[in-house]
C-alpha cells in the first residue's frame, strides 16, 4: 500500500491528471476502510463496547491530524499495524489535497486577472476599452459614489491590456480580455443581462478612435439592442454615425471642453459649479428622475414639491428634448423626467 501511495503522489504532482479528485476520493475510502476495519478488528477483544461509528470516528481524527485523544489503540497490532499507517498516509493525503485546493485557487485567481475566467454576472456595468489606469479607476470611483451603483458589477473588456492592475481589483473590477467589438468577447462578460455599458475612446487624442468606438457600439447592439449604451466621442463630426448605431447617450469632450473654456472666461467659476454637478463624489448632484403620477401637475407645483424636499427642480425631459427653467403653468404628467440638482435621488410618486 504504501508502495501504491508513493507511485500516486508522484504521478499525481507531475502530471496533475484531471481524474486526480476521483482517484484521491477511492484511495481516501480505501483507506479509511482499512483504518476502520483495522482498528475494530485489533481493539474488539479490549473494548466489547466498541461500536463501528466509533471507530469511524478514530480514524476521521487521526487522518486528519487532529488527535483529540478520546480514543486510541491500546493492542500492539492496533498501534503499529493499524494507527501508524492511518497517521502517515493521512498526513500525505491531506498534505496532497491542500496543495492542490490552494494551487487551484491561485490559478484562479491569475486568471481572473489575466481576463481569462468566466464571468457571472446580472445588472451590470460593462466598460469597453482601457484608455488608461487613471481613466479607468476614476470612472469607476465616480460608479462606486453612487448608492445606486455602490455594490453594482462591473466588467472591463480590452484586447490590449494583459492583467488587471491591482487598484482596479480591490474595487472588485472583473476583467474579459478581448476585443470589446467582437460578439464572444462581449457574451463572456454577459453583456445580455448587463443593466449598461460605457465605451470609451481607446485614445481620447486620436480621432480613429471613434472607428473602434462604432464598432463597438454596433456590436452591443446586435447582442443586446435593449442594454443601455454610453460612448465617448472624439471627434464631434461623427456624432451622426455614433446616433445611427442606436448609441442611447454620447459624451463629445471636443465640444463639452469649449464650452466650459467660453463659460469660464464669461463667469469665472462656472468650471467649479459643473465639476460638482457632474460628480457623484461629493457635494450636489444632477438627478434625472421619471415622473410617476395619475394626475396632471404643473411646473410650479412640482418646483413647490421639490423645495420642500430641499432639491431644485431644473426642467423636464419629453419626447428626447430637454427644457430648461420653463413656465411655471407648463403641464406635467407621468412619463415626463424631471431634472433635479439634489444631494440625493429624488423619487416623484404621487398618488
Amino acid at each position: 500500500m504504501i508502495v501504491q501511495l508513493l507511485r500516486f503522489f508522484r504521478q499525481e504532482v507531475i502530471h496533475r491528471s484531471r481524474n486526480a479528485p476521483a482517484r484521491v476520493a477511492i484511495l481516501m475510502v480505501a483507506i479509511m476502510t482499512y483504518s476502520v476495519t483495522g482498528y475494530m478488528y485489533f481493539e474488539i477483544a479490549k473494548k466489547p463496547e466498541l461500536s463501528w461509528d466509533q471507530a469511524l470516528w478514530w480514524s476521521i481524527v487521526t487522518m486528519t491530524t487532529v488527535g483529540y485523544g478520546d480514543m486510541y489503540p491500546e493492542s500492539f497490532w492496533g498501534r503499529y499495524l493499524v494507527a501508524i499507517p492511518t497517521m502517515l498516509i493521512g498526513i500525505g493525503l491531506l498534505g496532497f489535497v491542500l496543495s492542490v485546493v490552494a494551487t487551484k485557487l491561485i490559478e484562479a485567481r491569475a486568471n481572473q486577472l489575466r481576463g481569462l475566467a468566466k464571468v457571472r454576472m446580472k445588472n451590470h456595468i460593462v466598460i469597453c476599452n482601457y484608455p488608461s489606469r487613471l481613466r479607468v479607476l476614476d470612472l469607476v470611483d465616480q460608479i462606486r459614489a453612487d448608492e445606486s451603483t455602490h455594490s453594482v458589477g462591473i466588467v472591463l473588456l480590452d484586447d490590449d491590456l494583459e492583467e488587471l492592475p491591482a487598484d482596479l481589483a480591490r474595487q472588485n473590477v472583473q476583467f474579459v480580455r478581448g476585443d470589446p467589438a467582437k460578439s464572444a468577447t462581449l457574451r463572456k462578460a454577459h453583456i445580455s443581462t448587463a443593466r449598461g455599458a460605457l465605451v470609451m475612446a481607446k485614445d481620447p487624442q486620436d480621432q480613429r478612435s471613434d472607428h473602434r468606438s462604432l464598432a463597438v457600439l454596433l456590436t452591443i447592439e446586435t447582442v443586446n439592442e435593449a442594454c443601455f449604451t454610453v460612448a465617448e466621442l472624439v471627434e464631434s463630426s461623427n456624432r451622426e454615425f455614433f446616433e445611427r448605431t442606436g448609441c442611447d447617450a454620447i459624451v463629445c469632450l471636443q465640444g463639452f471642453t469649449t464650452h466650459i473654456m467660453v463659460q469660464e472666461l464669461l463667469d469665472p467659476g462656472v468650471q467649479g459649479v459643473v465639476d460638482q454637478l457632474v460628480s457623484t463624489a461629493y457635494g450636489q448632484q444632477i438627478f434625472v428622475v421619471p415622473l410617476e403620477t395619475s394626475m396632471s401637475k404643473s411646473f410650479r407645483e412640482l418646483r413647490e414639491w421639490a423645495a420642500d424636499q430641499d432639491a431644485l427642480l431644473l426642467g423636464f425631459e419629453r419626447d428626447g428634448k430637454t427644457e430648461i427653467n420653463p413656465r411655471g403653468r407648463t403641464k406635467m404628467s407621468s412619463g415626463d423626467k424631471l431634472i433635479f440638482v439634489a444631494e440625493k435621488r429624488p423619487r416623484c410618486i404621487f398618488a
